[in-house]
């Protein structure tokens, strides 16, 4: 099979056998998102358009190359007039010629390099610009990922504070029936499983609303099937980051400033360069050009013997008209100027966004660690209630408020695991790479399930 027809035929298959593999079984959330992240770059209109732009400038560079080779070129012609009494073609009158030339420049006043050095940069600049759009592809499938994460498990919340309303229910209505609790008490119970019910067809609608756009966005008919809960490492990883003082933060944000290698900084130092190789060239239009030209012929006339020709010619030219010489100069200086300027100001912003990125993840994951703990106290609270109030300790109104509170604390969590899982994201992205582990490893996060 042509190698070529394989390489071209490879991103299509890949994009029918993605959606048909990431649906085949369910799937843990980790492989999940490894296996959207592939069908989201495989089906990127903008990625893929992003790879032909990246390939057309590595042709031209290669074809810059080409402009220092002799220009090689060949004519040829046929003239007959008229005789000098008469408006008929006259054949004794006819020329046959035909010729080649070949010139080569020199010296062209230093341009070559110069623009071999800007094509290079193009080509540099095409390849970051396609890595952007791979980073940009990525945020989009994560963001979109999580938040369908999070409306599943909104869903999954939702139909268990139904559950646990709807078994309070049908307690509350034997409790009613023996007068145990008063009908006002009944009815606010049942005010609020009525109130659950609704709140579980507003995340059902969440969760499809979520999943129509993951699912619209990678491509497929309908969105992946998940199983299992988040990683442990993700909650190791929280409960690290949100013992880190103020120190050790400025300090983390040190170290992934002096690690990023984001794209939009590698682009506005290609353009510092750019700048500088266009001003140079600019001037080099006023240095002097130097060119061979050898040229050949042969000529009949009237159907004579054929008449060889020949020449071989060297001439040099030098614009003398160099008034605005200082004035593109000055232009030059400016343009590398405001290069200069934008790449510092695009470094500045870097370095804020990954600062920003950082400071909103130790607030995530501070958020994270104290809504874990407000759960569990919260369930335990709601297990103590209901045991005291099978022992008759405490009255039906108690023990309700703390299922209320206990509820509330789920859902709150629930909220502030997929709310770190965000933040983690864009600082991720926000440092230039794609790799979640990449990240663990520089801030040296423990991947335990427990921290010792």
């Amino acid at each position: 099979m042509n190698k070529n027809l394989l390489y071209r035929a490879f991103p299509m298959l890949l994009c029918l056998l993605l959606p048909l593999q990431i649906m085949a079984e369910p799937l843990s959330p980790e492989m999940a998102l490894i296996e959207a992240r592939k069908l989201a770059l495989a089906g990127s209109v903008e990625m893929q358009t992003a790879a032909l732009v990246s390939r057309n400038a590595q042709l031209s560079e290669s074809g810059v190359k080409y402009s220092l080779f002799p220009d090689l070129s060949i004519s040829s012609s046929f003239k007959m007039s008229s005789g000098e009494n008469s408006a008929a073609l006259d054949s004794d009158t006819s020329t046959v010629a035909a010729g080649a030339s070949l010139s080569q420049t020199i010296w062209d006043g230093g341009q070559f390099p110069l623009e071999r050095k800007l094509a290079a940069a193009e080509t540099e600049a095409a390849v970051i610009e396609e890595e952007s759009v791979r980073l940009s592809v990525l945020s989009q499938c994560d963001t979109l990922f999580f938040a369908y994460l999070e409306a599943l498990a909104g869903e999954e919340s939702a139909r268990a504070d139904l559950a646990a309303s709807t078994a309070l229910l049908e307690e509350a209505e034997v409790k009613l029936e023996n007068g145990a609790i008063t009908r006002a008490s009944y009815l606010e119970v049942r005010a609020t499983a009525a109130s659950r019910n609704a709140a579980l067809w507003e995340a059902k609608g969440a969760r499809l609303q979520a999943g129509n756009e993951l699912s619209s966005f990678l491509g497929m008919d309908s969105p992946p099937e998940i199983q299992g809960e988040l990683p442990g490492r993700y909650l190791t990883a929280a409960a690290f980051l949100a013992r880190v003082d103020q120190s050790d933060a400025s300090a983390m944000a040190e170290k992934l400033i002096s690690a990023a290698l984001h794209p939009d900084v590698l682009l506005s130092s290609i353009a510092v360069r750019q700048a500088a190789l266009t001003a140079d060239m600019d001037l080099r239009q006023y240095s002097p050009q130097l060119s061979l030209s050898l040229s050949g012929s042969l000529s009949s006339l009237a159907g004579a013997d054929l008449t060889p020709g020949s020449s071989l010619s060297l001439s040099g030219s030098m614009g003398l008209t160099q008034w605005d010489r200082g004035i593109v100069k000055k232009q030059g200086v400016i343009s590398l100027r405001t290069a200069e300027l934008n790449a510092r100001e695009t470094r500045r912003q870097t370095d804020i966004s990954i600062r920003s990125a950082l400071y909103s993840l130790l607030s995530a994951a501070g958020t994270v660690v104290s809504a874990e703990a407000a759960n569990d106290y919260a369930g335990e609270l709601y297990s103590e209630m209901k045991e005291m109030y099978a022992l008759s300790a405490v009255g039906f109104s108690d023990m309700k408020d703390s299922e209320a509170d206990w509820i509330e604390a789920r859902n709150s969590f629930v909220t502030a695991k997929y709310n770190f899982l965000s933040k983690l994201s864009l600082l991720t992205y926000a440092i230039g790479s794609g790799d979640e582990t990449f990240l663990f490893d520089l801030l040296v996060l423990p991947d335990a399930e427990e921290l010792e």
